[in-house]
């Protein structure tokens, strides 16, 4: 009887041992890469790398980590996202708006790529920060021993899982 007891426990260990959607025993929890986290990331390593070959275009593609943190701190305007959330708001949206819309005309008449828009969401700081701690995370996870992120590595990873989970940004 004892052993016939066994097979209805051995099924439900096997059902939730390879079921996403049940709660594991474990305390960890798995972080969800929304897609603006995912574009953003892509958009600042592709900068990043074209920056790098500008300069000298026989240098390692490696940066250091924590410099590609600063990096995407300074691409999603956290410190002004914490002013937000701390102080409130210091720019009125207009005036941010008029700001893009002369910084997009300063670019057009450098002959720069107009198209691209910011990738900072202005209503939601806090979505801003969510977003840049999750950045850091991923970054800070994959560098080396010595602190340095290889771009063209991280840069390909990145590639592939956007064309593994159909991430298109038409």
């Amino acid at each position: 009887m004892l052993f016939i007891s066994q097979f209805p426990d051995f099924y439900w260990f096997i059902k939730h041992l390879f079921v996403w959607k049940t709660e594991k025993l474990s305390d960890k929890r798995i972080d969800i890469v929304s897609n603006e986290a995912f574009k953003t990331l892509e958009h600042t390593v592709k900068a990043l790398i074209l920056n790098i070959k500008q300069k000298d275009s026989r240098a390692p593609l490696t940066i250091k980590g924590t410099d590609f943190v600063k990096t995407v701190r300074e691409e999603l305007e956290i410190s002004t996202a914490i002013q937000y959330l701390v102080f409130g708001r210091f720019l009125s949206m207009e005036a941010k708006q008029k700001e893009d819309t002369e910084d997009r005309e300063r670019r057009k008449a450098m002959g720069e790529d107009v198209e691209v828009d910011s990738l900072v969401d202005y209503s939601s700081p806090l979505h801003r920060i969510q977003v840049f701690n999750l950045i850091k995370k991923i970054i800070l996870r994959s560098c080396k021993s010595t602190g340095e992120v290889n771009l063209k590595l991280f840069d390909g990873l990145i590639t592939e899982i956007r064309y593994k989970m159909n991430i298109s940004y038409a």
